[in-house]
């Protein structure tokens, strides 16, 4: 088979059965699938198995001894690809796509000789109603081959599900043990080796928005172990110098997003009295972590006029930190998530 389909399953029954029919109705089915239960307590596995008899042989269902989390699960879709496949795509068991999304994948990919492929998305909630406009459409129509000169990486959705990774290299590297942001470390180390990246500049896949899932669920417990690990898996990937290099500005704006922005306004929510906490934790967070995010060239004021909306909110939010005024910025998240009802996304 050309692709191999690899996807963790845990209690997604309701949506599970729409995931599988986008699967069955792919215009392009030279693929297989590595469908690993993550011991769910609902009938998930009993619907996998139903659609045994429509894939046959290209339908492995693993199941897994112990709950493993997303990242686990994912690894023990690697350890059990079948012996062919050119290249692999991971996809969330509560999503679905269009029919002709790994048609479209795979044909870009082969024609433009791709290291990896990454359609656009949006999100939609519970009963599939649009959430969000296409996210990553307004992408280079060219193949880009300098990432240094790739601004797009630095502020990318690092989500899988909407990219095609070459199998050779997806396989060789493994998701950190670690409760939250394990795709994001995954899809750097992917990209240290990356010279070539199309984008498509049509939306394909649509993320399934769950207050209950894993991404959408926050709590101090979670938080404070994410960073830990996250915090662990960048000083092992910054011992490799070279390969960090390559990726190291992008790489820190993302750190910068997803823990500075993301996880210290999610947190705020829950409890505002915290916030200054939170904010204050964050700084020296990042001051040990990442030291150079202060003169990150995307998180400078150079260059402000040539950079889109979000990314000049994201270069404002790194200003507000350096100036130790990042509470307002806090502050003006909470206005628009709980009193103007703003659906933001960063």
């Amino acid at each position: 088979m050309k692709v191999n389909v690899i996807v963790p399953v845990y209690n997604v029954a309701p949506y599970l059965r729409q995931f599988m029919d986008s699967l069955v109705r792919q215009t392009f089915q030279d693929f297989d699938i590595v469908a690993v239960d993550d011991r769910s307590t609902d009938s998930s596995l009993n619907i996998l198995q139903a659609y045994k008899p429509v894939f046959k042989e290209r339908l492995q269902i693993i199941c897994n001894r112990e709950n493993l989390g997303p990242g686990g699960t994912r690894n023990k879709g690697l350890e059990n690809l079948p012996s062919e496949g050119k290249y692999i795509l991971f996809l969330d068991s509560d999503d679905y796509f269009e029919n002709d999304m790994l048609e479209v994948l795979v044909n870009t990919a082969d024609k433009n000789d791709a290291d990896i492929t990454i359609c656009g998305m949006d999100r939609v909630d519970v009963y599939g109603a649009q959430h969000t406009k296409g996210e990553m459409i307004s992408n280079p129509e060219k193949v880009t081959e300098n990432l240094s000169d790739c601004k797009e990486l630095a502020y990318i959705n690092t989500f899988l599900v909407n990219k095609l990774l070459r199998r050779d290299w997806a396989e060789a590297i493994s998701f950190p043990a670690m409760r939250r942001w394990e795709e994001f470390i995954y899809f750097f180390e992917y990209m240290t080796n990356v010279s070539r990246v199309k984008f498509v500049n049509q939306v394909l896949y649509h993320y399934r928005q769950r207050g209950d899932s894993l991404t959408g669920s926050m709590d101090e417990s979670i938080y404070s172990s994410a960073l830990q690990g996250l915090k662990e898996e960048i000083k092992a990937f910054q011992k490799d110098v070279n390969r960090y290099e390559r990726v190291k500005s992008p790489f820190e704006v993302q750190v910068f997003m997803r823990c500075a922005v993301g996880g210290v306004c999610r947190m705020s929510l829950k409890n505002m009295k915290a916030a200054p906490r939170y904010v204050r934790q964050m700084k020296k967070y990042l001051d040990e972590t990442i030291p150079g995010w202060k003169k990150n060239p995307y998180l400078t004021l150079r260059g402000a006029s040539r950079r889109k909306l979000k990314e000049n909110a994201i270069m404002a939010a790194a200003l507000l930190y350096k100036t130790n005024q990042f509470l307002l910025f806090v502050w003006a998240y909470w206005l628009m998530k709980c009193v103007l009802k703003k659906d933001v996304r960063y």
